[in-house]
């Protein structure tokens, strides 16, 4: 955008709809990519198929399509008969993974989806597990939402495939796993609930 801004020959008055225009270039780019990407992960998907999700890898994550579920996207689009189950994190009540995790289920062209704090008891009815990715390092590794590896640990002890979509062209922030940053978050968010706090003021997060 700072580029765009740069390179505008108009001057000040330019600028805005120089930078208008590219927001909207990005935003088609990221479209197209996602749903190219879908289409590679829905050779993946047969009819019938039980679809284990994680967290919020839809048109929240990214423009429209999503990351991992442009994979469910197109290949329901393709008129195959699917059930998603989406797990997520497990926070306080009402908070932000909650709405994120069960609005990336309302898009008008998903199938029917089931919301779950925790991995499913059967597991093994899974067919296939998609998470996005938060960061992915150079080598390939991956940081995503808390509870992503404990599914990558019950997809291998199953023998279920476990996969993970992101577009190539993000750039790697390290090298490898043990490099990648960790975000702190505010502790309110696990001590508190919509203001009221719900666990011993000495509590530690």
């Amino acid at each position: 955008m700072m580029r765009a801004a740069q390179a505008e020959p108009a001057g000040p008055a330019g600028i805005v709809p120089a930078l208008i225009a590219e927001a909207q270039r990005i935003a088609d780019e990221d479209v197209d990519i996602n749903r190219r990407m879908g289409a590679h992960g829905a050779a993946l998907i047969q009819d019938g198929f039980n679809i284990l999700t994680h967290c919020n890898a839809g048109s929240l994550a990214t423009v429209d399509y999503g990351t991992a579920l442009a994979v469910v996207r197109v290949a329901h689009e393709q008129g195959k008969r699917l059930h998603v189950w989406s797990t997520r994190r497990a926070p306080p009540p009402g908070s932000q993974a909650d709405r994120l995790g069960a609005d990336a289920g309302r898009h008008p062209h998903d199938p029917h989806r089931r919301q779950r704090r925790r991995p499913p008891a059967a597991h093994r009815s899974r067919d296939i597990v998609l998470v996005g990715s938060d960061r992915t390092a150079a080598n390939g590794d991956v940081a995503n939402k808390i509870g992503t590896y404990k599914l990558a640990v019950l997809a291998r002890r199953t023998a279920c495939p476990f996969t993970r979509w992101c577009p190539l062209d993000r750039r790697p922030v390290a090298a490898e796993r043990d490099d990648i940053p960790i975000e702190e978050r505010d502790a309110r968010e696990v001590t508190h609930v919509d203001g009221c706090q719900i666990a011993p003021t000495a509590c530690r997060c």
